[in-house]
């Protein structure tokens, strides 16, 4: 190329990067998880992958990572040598929740027979009940859901049981 032309990015401004990040953010909450959905999950690791800006943004905002979808394959608890690059089942999930920070959860989990030790483990650990927000349980044959509690349920039950505590007891 000579010295006087220009290539076709030369000259263009990408002004998205000129805005703050707060808006910035603020677009990119537009394609944040709404379900527990396949395609939802890969928009989020293709949206973090257009540039460093973008995959800071995603990466620390703890609403990208809330969806937990526990569908575990027995193959996937296989644990890789630390230099593999096929993350395991429960290194993603790991990932995941620590990325999640200490934002309530919307929890799906398929199961069949009982949840395999490492997995619980991993629940219990970084992901306690008090930050369940739903939990959906269906099983994996089928995919039908046999459950669903919803975190509203939790606050109902603590008022009914601090209004059975307190003096008079419940009123109906």
């Amino acid at each position: 190329m000579l010295g006087t032309e220009k290539s076709p990015s030369e000259g263009k401004k990408n002004y998205i990067n000129c805005l703050p990040a707060e808006v910035l953010l603020l677009i990119l909450e537009i394609f944040c998880p709404k379900s527990h959905g396949k395609d939802e999950y890969k928009s989020v690791l293709v949206l973090a992958s257009v540039c460093q800006r973008w995959r800071e943004a995603i990466l620390n905002t703890p609403t990208f990572w809330t969806y937990i979808h526990l569908h575990p394959r027995h193959h996937q608890f296989k644990m890789y040598p630390k230099r593999t690059v096929i993350p395991s089942y429960p290194a993603r999930l790991v990932l995941q929740l620590k990325r999640a920070k200490s934002a309530p959860l919307e929890i799906f989990w398929m199961v069949d027979d009982k949840p395999h030790p490492l997995l619980v483990d991993i629940i219990h650990s970084l992901a306690p009940l008090t930050r369940w927000r739903t939990l959906k349980l269906a099983y994996i044959p089928t995919g039908e859901t046999f459950f669903e509690w919803d975190g509203a349920t939790k606050f109902i039950w603590q008022l009914y049981q601090t209004s059975l505590g307190s003096p008079g007891g419940l009123r109906t």
